[in-house]
């Protein structure tokens, strides 16, 4: 090819990615150079000589020699040769390359190239490509000589994304760089692709083109669970986010990793990721964390959720003062505990199996009373959630108060409270009182000085006498106070016998008269018959009527009386209660002597006697009180003759104690001493 001298070369700089050189050929106008790069002007024509020689030599802008016979003049220079051209190669395109270059080979034998380049715009298409959120920007660095570079961006679908400048500004020395930013601030995510185009004289399209990903910020992650849930029964958790690319989520349950997901569906240019995870729950379990942990570009967080499990009361228990002093008014306060529950627990109180109406808050006040003492004060707690799971704590209160309501108890013949108590029977007081502290008891007598006859909750008396009549009092006492209960004891008992007489010694003119006297209680009697004995009370000899009156039963024998009215007589009495050997009928005796002459048997006694010989004459008689004297009488004129008195005894000592028998009340007696009887 050849060129002619002079001819002008325009060196114009597009691109530092793509191109290298612009091939020059003398006589053309807007070729191209690369700001930064390598560019090749070639010069043609006349070269017979495919080495570099002394004939070729190169002058720049300004008529500088860059080439001289073959030689450059320094390293920003090179030269190459091909068969019938060579080369300059400008290593390093500036803005001071700007200018005409003249070509020459050989001396004076060979054409002159005059390279002209007036104008070097320039193209970088080191940019950056950035995206806030998802709104992409683009910076772009150019030599700004004719017009600003044209960016075109499409989203992945191939759909323009419109934007506009929004700065620029000189880097350094004569490049500038220009900021492009899409108009919308909602970009779905994906990959989007842009082309920077710059037109200039060379007549060449020069296109920068890349990619560059869209990134969208994901939502805080959204942590759901199925809680609260019973004990036993399984939690499931889920978390979701949305973004592009798709993030990368992580479930935590109580600091631990349980799953993980960073996969997901495309929908409008975000993924949305969705990681499930579920487990068996107890009780042990509640209140724990569970966490969402989100890893992105864009953004680090996580969400968190607390884990509510139900379950039933655990034991419950009562705490409080339960030992109050009830007569003070003092209140009681009670509190039940369960340790943790869920949800909350409900209470009912009781007292003795007993529902306390309007109880139902964790604490209990109420004011005892002395029948509450031991009382079992029990709460029942539960919830919602667990109807039938219940949980009971209860205490016994202990309400200190002084005795009251104190009862004796008498205890006779098997019966309790008998009306009385017979004589000689087994007699057990017993004393109850209602007290805290347990009273002690003391057992006293009334009227008159007090007697303690027990300090014994229970006083026996073995042989119930008359004498023990009367008021018993039981004092119970505690630390709290005394209270007392009196029993009358009634003791009934036979009636002592006694039969009075103004003389028990009577004659044979005056009166019997006898009084037969009854004491005993009740004092309501019944007299039976007197009784007439002989003088040692072993023969019955009559029975007589008395005149009864009250408590006096009265007998008169008229006079006159004889020897076969003297004798024992007996009163019996009943008042319907037994003398402590068991007999029904009491008995009183006395003896009555009648004072009468005395008495000879009504009968001739016959004695043999021998003649001159010492003859005793017997003859048996009865005299109270003794006699006298004894007289006998020989021939004595029981027809009234006068008889004659042949022996005489003074007093008792003449007469000698002889045993008789005599007819008594037409019985016949065997006597010892008469005056005995």
């Amino acid at each position: 090819m050849g060129i002619s001298r002079g001819t002008l070369l325009q060196v114009i700089v597009v691109s530092m990615q793509s191109i290298e050189t612009c091939a020059l050929t003398c006589g053309l106008s807007g070729e191209c150079g690369v700001v930064g790069g390598q560019t090749r002007l070639v010069c043609s024509g006349g070269i017979t000589s495919p080495i570099i020689d002394d004939g070729m030599n190169w002058k720049g802008p300004g008529n500088t020699p860059l080439v001289t016979n073959g030689n450059p003049v320094n390293s920003s220079y090179s030269m190459e040769t091909e068969t019938d051209r060579f080369y300059l190669v400008i290593k390093d395109t500036i803005e001071d390359t700007l200018g005409s270059y003249y070509c020459k080979y050989g001396f004076n034998t060979s054409p002159t190239c005059d390279i002209d380049v007036d104008e070097l715009q320039a193209l970088t298409c080191a940019h950056g490509g950035t995206n806030s959120g998802n709104q992409i920007e683009i910076s772009v660095k150019y030599k700004p000589y004719q017009v600003t570079p044209v960016i075109t961006v499409t989203d992945p679908s191939g759909i323009a994304v419109s934007g506009s400048f929004v700065g620029s500004g000189t880097v350094s020395g004569f490049v500038k760089q220009i900021q492009w930013r899409s108009t919308s601030t909602s970009l779905p995510g994906g990959t989007y692709t842009y082309t920077v185009q710059k037109t200039g004289t060379c007549n060449l399209v020069n296109n920068c083109a890349e990619s560059v990903g869209v990134q969208v910020k994901p939502d805080n992650p959204v942590l759901t669970t199925n809680s609260p849930v019973k004990t036993g029964t399984t939690l499931t958790i889920e978390c979701t986010s949305a973004g592009y690319p798709a993030p990368s989520l992580t479930l935590k349950f109580d600091g631990r990793d349980v799953a993980s997901s960073s996969s997901g569906t495309l929908a409008n240019g975000e993924y949305s990721v969705t990681v499930r995870y579920s487990q068996t729950v107890y009780q042990g379990d509640d209140q724990k964390q569970v966490q969402c942990v989100l890893t992105h570009l864009l953004l680090y967080t996580y969400s968190t959720a607390t884990v509510t499990v139900y379950y039933g009361p655990t034991t419950a228990s009562i705490t409080g003062n339960r030992d109050v002093y009830a007569d003070n008014n003092q209140e009681l306060t009670l509190t039940c505990e369960t340790g943790t529950v869920r949800p909350g627990a409900t209470y009912t109180w009781r007292k003795d199996s007993v529902k306390i109406n309007g109880e139902t808050q964790t604490i209990l006040t109420f004011t005892p009373t002395s029948t509450d003492n031991m009382a079992v004060i029990s709460c029942v707690a539960s919830n919602i959630q667990y109807p039938d799971i219940t949980s009971t704590g209860s205490v016994i209160l202990n309400v200190r108060y002084k005795p009251y309501a104190t009862e004796v108890i008498v205890r006779s013949d098997g019966r309790d409270n008998p009306p009385s108590i017979i004589e000689g029977r087994k007699m057990t007081l017993t004393c109850d009182s209602i007290g805290n502290p347990t009273p002690s008891y003391t057992f006293s007598r009334e009227p008159g000085p007090t007697l303690v006859v027990s300090t014994e909750r229970t006083y026996t008396d073995p042989n119930v006498s008359r004498a023990d009549s009367g008021q018993y009092v039981c004092t119970a006492s505690n630390t709290h106070g005394t209270d007392s209960r009196t029993v009358n004891v009634i003791v009934l008992y036979a009636p002592d016998v006694e039969i009075t007489s103004p003389d028990l010694e009577v004659d044979s003119q005056s009166d019997i008269n006898l009084s037969c006297e009854a004491n005993g209680n009740p004092s309501q009697y019944t007299f039976h018959q007197w009784k007439h004995y002989g003088p040692h009370g072993d023969i019955d000899i009559k029975t007589l009527n008395g005149i009864h009156r009250g408590d006096n039963s009265n007998v008169i024998l008229p006079s006159p009386v004889s020897y076969q009215d003297s004798g024992i007589y007996e009163c019996a009495v009943d008042n319907g209660i037994p003398n402590i050997q068991g007999r029904l009928v009491q008995r009183g005796r006395v003896e009555v002597t009648v004072l009468s002459p005395p008495i000879i048997p009504q009968h001739k006694a016959h004695a043999s006697a021998v003649l001159e010989e010492r003859t005793t004459l017997e003859m048996n008689f009865y005299s109270v009180p003794g006699y006298t004297a004894v007289d006998w009488f020989y021939n004595e004129d029981l027809q009234g003759g006068t008889p004659r008195k042949i022996y005489v005894t003074e007093g008792d000592q003449a007469v000698e104690k002889k045993v008789i028998q005599m007819m008594f009340h037409g019985k016949r007696l065997t006597c010892w001493d008469m005056r005995q009887l």
